[in-house]
């Protein structure tokens, strides 16, 4: 049994309401700042996101209702116009409507055979800024690779970013790939790649990005802080977690006495968030393995071995 221990509805939505549920988008002054033609004082724009497994509270078209829509909100609305495509880590089916109602542009990057207008996601659930259903397997295959510490990992990564050029998560991950592999001059192209693309991304994969920017930049202590407080939002951005856990983690490799118990208090409390996701147990056997707690360690490789068998059968 081998431990990995490297370092590692439809809605209908006025202005008023982009602000409300998306108020990180009207402070950026929506990333790409491009035309938003339709949302403007006289006819404010409407946004239809069609989004699985959102709750089912549907707003109708209210003319009078879309009128009120500010003058603060029309402005930004109008100043961030959009031009028919969605910054990369809006959904990418969100469809733009005129003032009817009718839509009148698709928004984002999904184009047919590349996600079918369904924003894509890692195996972890988490939202992915491409809509390459060729970059997101990529990526996928070489985040298990990473975690299970087998060979191929840049090469996955490589793919990733080949299949779609824009996917900042794809580059961030290569440069990492490169990293532990000892190749720290061949991270610096994929890093500068994703420091460029990020301010077109989601909030989750920016502060991804950062943590990783951090952690390819020798800032290790900065990087943990920059873990704990990621995963507050995001408990199943695995990928951004790894290095945090494992004997060479910036935990596990950082020499402070009482090293493995801060380890261990530091993967423990997710396990309502991962259940028997094979890395995820394997981390936390590893951290009880290192403090003497055989019993729990032994359950947590059990279950690892039985969910990778599982998924091999599968």
């Amino acid at each position: 049994m081998a431990l990995y221990f490297l370092a590692s509805l439809h809605i209908t939505i006025d202005c008023k309401a982009v602000r409300t549920r998306f108020p990180e988008l009207i402070a950026a002054g929506f990333p790409y700042r491009r035309s938003l033609e339709h949302c403007s004082n006289r006819f404010p724009g409407l946004i239809d996101r069609q989004r699985e497994g959102m709750p089912n509270h549907t707003h109708t078209h209210d003319h009078k209702h879309n009128h009120e829509c500010s003058e603060a909100d029309a402005s930004a609305c109008r100043d961030s116009t959009l031009q028919g495509k969605n910054p990369r880590w809006l959904p990418a089916n969100l469809m733009l409507t005129n003032f009817a109602g009718t839509m009148v542009a698709p928004m984002g990057n999904a184009t047919a055979g590349k996600g079918d207008g369904v924003m894509l996601k890692d195996r972890y659930g988490n939202e992915l800024s491409t809509s390459s259903t060729a970059a997101r397997d990529a990526y996928g295959r070489g985040v298990d690779s990473l975690m299970a510490a087998t060979a191929g990992t840049d090469t996955a990564f490589a793919e990733a970013v080949a299949a779609d050029d824009g996917f900042a998560l794809g580059h961030i991950s290569l440069a990492r790939a490169k990293q532990l592999l000892g190749r720290g001059h061949e991270a610096k192209a994929p890093r500068a790649r994703a420091l460029e693309l990020a301010a077109s991304t989601s909030p989750r994969e920016q502060s991804h990005i950062a943590i990783f920017d951090k952690i390819l930049t020798g800032q290790g202590e900065a990087a943990l802080a920059a873990i704990r407080e990621h995963l507050q939002s995001w408990p199943r951005d695995a990928m951004a977690f790894a290095p945090a856990t494992s004997v060479f983690g910036l935990i596990g490799f950082c020499g402070r006495a009482g090293r493995e118990q801060e380890q261990l208090e530091m993967i423990a409390p997710y396990e309502k968030h991962y259940g028997d996701d094979w890395w995820y147990r394997t981390q936390l056997a590893f951290a009880q393995i290192e403090l003497g707690q055989f019993a729990p360690g032994e359950r947590n490789i059990e279950k690892q071995a039985a969910e990778a068998a599982k998924k091999g059968s599968n």
